[in-house]
């Protein structure tokens, strides 16, 4: 799985003339600038400036790909020992290279008969208790995965999928075309390593 590299860049080093008199405007009244003063109107700048930074990283700039998906036929069974072998929590369902769900280790436990957040204990604890079905390891992805996807474009602002990981409370963000066409994919990790370097 390949990471196009984003150069690591100084919000400060991209703010402007622009950014600066914007800072003032918003600050309230022109004053004799004091070094409070100053911080102040630096801290306004420096927001409008990584504010416009985060809006110039695109999706295309920090998504993995190739992506790895799974069949929707794919037995949950074989979706464990798939997840395992590439090291990951989750990843998209695709039919013909077009997603059509989202499988993660949380919709696998969910099997455990928990319907809350599974937590090994808990899924153990079913095990132990003779609740779990190994039956249900046979059914396709297709039967538990997530339908309701939350995707972005290749050109989706990184400020915009730091909103969307925030408000939908998930942890990847598949890349697709306008046709559903898998292109990428965004984690919570890719975003964090892409502010890590803007720091």
């Amino acid at each position: 799985m390949s990471h196009k590299i984003l150069v690591q860049t100084d919000p400060a080093s991209m703010m402007d003339e622009n950014d600066v008199l914007d800072a003032i405007k918003e600050f309230g009244s022109y004053l004799d600038i004091s070094p409070d003063d100053f911080r102040a109107i630096y801290a306004q700048a420096y927001a409008k400036a990584r504010s416009r930074l985060l809006e110039s990283i695109r999706a295309c700039d920090i998504m993995s790909h190739p992506v790895v998906a799974m069949e929707p036929t794919l037995s949950v069974r074989d979706a464990v020992f798939f997840l395992d072998d590439h090291a990951i929590t989750g990843a998209p369902v695709a039919e013909d290279k077009h997603i059509v769900g989202m499988l993660s280790e949380t919709d696998i436990a969910r099997l455990s008969g928990d319907t809350k957040r599974p937590s090994p204990m808990s899924i153990l604890r079913h095990i132990l208790e003779g609740e779990f079905d190994p039956k249900t390891l046979e059914r396709p992805v297709a039967s538990i995965m997530t339908k309701d996807v939350v995707t972005v474009s290749r050109d989706t602002s990184l400020k915009t999928m730091i909103g969307l990981i925030q408000e939908k409370n998930i942890t990847r963000l598949p890349v697709t075309t306008s046709q559903g066409l898998l292109l990428g994919l965004v984690s919570r990790t890719d975003i964090l390593n892409t502010l890590s370097k803007l720091r």
